[in-house]
């Protein structure tokens, strides 16, 4: 697939108090007020969305813009860090118009939230309990959606929790059609597309979700676009800041060919599928508020973004 690369264009990325981010001809990145110039890779677009005010790019030569026009960090470890909830996170991009961040290590498994089994001390159960009526890959009042969007939200300090804006979560899997071809794109398509298996919801609106196989995939940059995410090898997935060699995730998407299976990214790097009673990794993901700003910080590991 060829690259969209700029013609010397760069990105200028607003922050400090302005109430917008340009998305232009040229990036500038402020810190304490100081603005530097850098050079992007990748064609990055204006996006007028007020979603994208004061997001902060220090590293453009870690970003790119996709084949869905979304811009995402890729590689094996960019500076995207950020703290969030007095915890290490990572910018995944801007999907959808929104600024999307993931928590960078999985949670602590939980075994019982208020009497309810939702996993063991191997890690989360995407759905534990098969609800009256509804198939067990349903994610509406699921054990693992209810947990994070009442205990674990609740346990998210305030100041954090005021930047969360609530959102869609799009709930589109593959099938056994597709599962093992599909790649980045493919996945991103079928995540918002009507691909569920019956009685399942094509979407949800909350605050605290999951990844999707998308993210996962672009995650590894524009040389994997065209690797289908089941067969991710060595070059795309130590490619991929979002990859974790030592726990399987769970991710947000249902498979759409039966009742009970979820996707996950195996600790192998591929993208597969999984019963949802099994006890996997899970790593929140959530939306910024368009007030959201970025005051200091690098987005280094050692000097993560600061939110405001």
């Amino acid at each position: 697939m060829r690259k969209r690369k700029a013609n010397a264009r760069q990105v200028k990325w607003a922050v400090g108090l302005t109430v917008c981010l340009l998305l232009v001809m040229t990036v500038g990145y402020a810190a304490f007020s100081t603005a530097l110039t850098l050079n992007a890779k990748g064609n990055i677009k204006e996006k007028p969305s007020a979603e994208l005010e004061n997001l902060v790019a220090t590293n453009p030569e870690e970003l790119y813009t996709d084949d869905k026009e979304n811009i995402r960090y890729y590689g094996t470890d960019p500076k995207n860090y950020v703290t969030f909830n007095n915890e290490l996170w990572r910018i995944i991009g801007i999907i959808d118009g929104k600024i999307k961040i993931v928590r960078n290590e999985v949670l602590t498994p939980v075994e019982i939230d208020n009497g309810v089994t939702i996993g063991t001390s191997e890690g989360f159960y995407w759905n534990y309990v098969q609800q009256a009526g509804k198939n067990l890959n349903n994610w509406e009042g699921s054990t693992l959606q209810t947990y994070l969007n009442g205990t674990y939200y609740n346990s998210i300090d305030p100041s954090s929790q005021a930047m969360i804006e609530e959102s869609t979560f799009y709930l589109g899997g593959p099938t056994s059609s597709n599962l093992q071809t599909l790649t980045s794109s493919g996945y991103y398509d079928v995540e918002r597309s009507d691909s569920v298996y019956s009685g399942n919801p094509l979407s949800m609106v909350q605050k605290i979700g999951l990844m999707y196989p998308s993210d996962y995939g672009y995650a590894a940059g524009e040389s994997c676009l065209s690797t289908a995410l089941y067969s991710y090898d060595s070059n795309c997935k130590n490619n991929d800041y979002l990859y974790n060699s030592s726990k399987t995730q769970w991710l947000q998407s249902p498979y759409a060919s039966d009742s009970y299976n979820v996707l996950t990214v195996y600790n192998t790097g591929g993208v597969g599928n999984y019963v949802s009673i099994n006890t996997l990794g899970v790593r929140p993901a959530l939306y910024l508020t368009s007030e959201t700003q970025i005051v200091d910080g690098t987005g280094t590991k050692s000097d993560p973004f600061i939110l405001g």
